[in-house]
């Protein structure tokens, strides 16, 4: 069965969406298309994950390393989970180039390929590409949301100074 909220935050309102695997989407503001049929509406069984995201987007506090509902990961290549998991450990408050991730997964100049990657991001937040960027210092993409968002979640962090 596949569950989702419409939670209001800091940023506007989010859609997140699991199944019995865990996590599937998170759909920024302007994202989220009406429920399909057979979604079921269920704030209540994201309600510490609404918490987390809530308290990470109006004062910046860490999102917990372990969720109520863990991540699904049924989506995405081979390539995309290895880009994934390593922004995934990314530490809170710190960023990586789209060539340091390419390096650290063994495909040293895909760091385009990086960047499709987390455009593709599922879970964006959970697994944290605005903290991605642009070779020295540059700040990057941030697909359908925008550079001025990416910016946000950076400050927030602390993480990002213009």
């Amino acid at each position: 069965m596949i569950r989702y909220a419409d939670i209001d935050t800091a940023i506007g309102s989010l859609r997140i969406v699991a199944d019995e695997t865990g996590l599937l989407s998170l759909a920024y503001p302007g994202q989220a298309e009406d429920a399909p049929a057979g979604w079921r509406a269920d704030r209540k069984f994201f309600k510490e994950t609404e918490a987390a995201l809530k308290a990470f987007l109006s004062k910046g506090a860490p999102l917990p390393p372990v969720l109520p509902v863990p991540l699904g990961n049924r989506h995405g290549s081979e390539f995309q989970h290895k880009v994934w998991s390593a922004i995934a450990k990314i530490p809170f408050g710190q960023t990586r180039s789209y060539g340091e991730i390419a390096e650290a997964i063994g495909h040293p100049g895909a760091a385009r390929a990086v960047g499709t990657a987390c455009g593709a991001n599922p879970l964006p937040l959970f697994v944290p590409c605005h903290r991605v960027l642009a070779a020295r210092g540059g700040i990057g993409g941030y697909g359908f949301s925008g550079i001025e968002l990416k910016k946000r979640l950076l400050r927030l962090e602390g993480s990002w100074d213009d």
